[in-house]
């Protein structure tokens, strides 16, 4: 049997959840079944593209292809992605995010499918948080049109297939849900007891903000915990981890309101990072893909977080983290009590391992998208399917 090709496209890979989720599928669907080749674009302003990409196989850069909007770079990039489908000849096209998806789903509004099936994840959706009233009457019709030329149509959790479907945006049934995972710390850490949260009941909590500084995260949210913790008395230590097109801006504000916050980059090891934390605080406006949440699990860390977008899914309260509404004075409420008492928080620490290791498992990624693949490819072949 020939292998399955499945060419990947995403407009950038930019330190986030959708391209890590994409450099563990690159790495990890059996080599032996499946040929992927992995089509990216360009980071713009202050993004940060992950390490590595080049080296996750066949791989090939547009510089054309980004997440903005430009009508002359799109529809170059529209020219190159038509060309590299031409010369690749996939059998299943496996869009990630909105830009590379609206490319390629538009590509084949004028163009036969033939024998290729198309795949479109939604690592979260645009539906909360990112347009106007007017800009979001458009973007869902423009989803909609689109969504008809996707065979199958990808989300990260139960709660993001509703919101599409309630949406209208495609019926249920063109949905399927798959729960991300991540890879696993190292063995010897992952065994170790003194690598959970601050090392030391002598030491002061750590609480941390680890992702990109982007509104739709809140920072700013972040700061005015810091702010409301500190004028309680709360002891415990605040770093923020990240960068972003809010960093000078974050950087001004801690300044300002003169807060006890430590600014770091982003670290590539990311287990090395949790290693130093004892809470991980969540504040977005919404979320799609909370992976740091999933390896925070793994390293013995707590999640307290807003209860937006797919953070139900991830964030079991009292096993693995805490959930709030989307207020000041209640997260700073739950990490106080966190904070105060320490019997349930060393609880957590260990409630969060094991509930990772039963379902946060990157493996079960890897498999399910294979099977779709297949399933896809076989389809071809039984067309009542």
């Amino acid at each position: 049997m020939p292998k399955i090709k499945v060419l990947r496209v995403i407009a950038r890979m930019n330190v986030g959840g959708p391209a890590f989720l994409i450099k563990e599928l690159m790495a990890g669907i059996d080599e032996a079944l499946f040929d992927q080749v992995l089509v990216y674009g360009i980071c713009e302003g202050k993004e940060i593209e992950i390490p590595g990409v080049p080296n996750l196989g066949r791989t090939h850069r547009l510089p054309t292809l980004r997440r903005s909007l430009n009508l002359l770079g799109d529809f170059r990039a529209l020219t190159s992605l038509h060309k590299l489908i031409k010369l690749e000849k996939p059998d299943v096209i496996d869009t990630h995010t909105f830009k590379a998806g609206f490319l390629i789903r538009t590509l084949f509004l004028f163009s036969r499918k033939k024998n290729i099936k198309i795949t479109h994840h939604f690592h979260g959706h645009l539906l909360n948080g990112y347009f106007s009233d007017k800009a979001l009457f458009v973007y869902k019709g423009i989803e909609t049109i689109l969504a008809k030329r996707a065979d199958v149509l990808i989300t990260d959790g139960d709660s993001i297939t509703h919101d599409l479907v309630a949406n209208k945006i495609a019926s249920l049934d063109k949905f399927l849900s798959i729960t991300p995972g991540v890879a696993k710390p190292p063995l010897k850490r992952f065994e170790s007891e003194e690598s959970l949260g601050s090392r030391s009941k002598d030491l002061a909590p750590v609480i941390a903000f680890i992702g990109r500084l982007a509104p739709i995260k809140r920072p700013d949210r972040f700061l005015k915990v810091v702010e409301e913790l500190t004028r309680r008395n709360v002891n415990c230590k605040f770093d923020i981890y990240g960068e972003g097109e809010l960093y000078t801006e974050v950087q001004k504000e801690i300044t300002r309101l003169k807060l006890n916050v430590n600014l770091f980059p982003f670290e590539a090891d990311i287990y090395h990072l949790l290693d130093k934390v004892d809470i991980l605080l969540m504040t977005s406006d919404n979320e799609g893909t909370p992976l740091t949440v999933m390896e925070s699990s793994f390293a013995g860390v707590p999640c307290v977080g807003t209860d937006v977008g797919s953070m139900k899914q991830i964030v079991k309260d009292g096993i693995n983290g805490y959930l709030v509404e989307p207020n000041v004075g209640l997260l700073a409420t739950k990490i106080e009590e966190l904070v105060k008492d320490t019997p349930t928080l060393l609880n957590l620490k260990q409630t969060c391992k094991t509930y990772a290791q039963e379902h946060f498992n990157v493996d079960q990624y890897i498999d399910a998208h294979q099977d779709l693949y297949i399933s896809l490819v076989q389809s071809r072949k039984n067309p009542s399917r």
